[in-house]
């Protein structure tokens, strides 16, 4: 029961890895854009 419950768990996790690591260059121009954004308004 435990290894199932680990897989449950571990698959969506893993999905979630690969779809960063293919938006990881989208998710670093946004975050530099939030960043920069969120400096000029402070």
């Amino acid at each position: 029961m435990m290894a199932e419950d680990l897989r449950l768990v571990l698959f969506p996790i893993v999905i979630v890895l690969k779809m960063m690591q293919l938006n990881l260059k989208k998710m670093e121009r946004i975050l530099i854009v939030g960043m920069k954004t969120t400096i000029h308004r402070k």
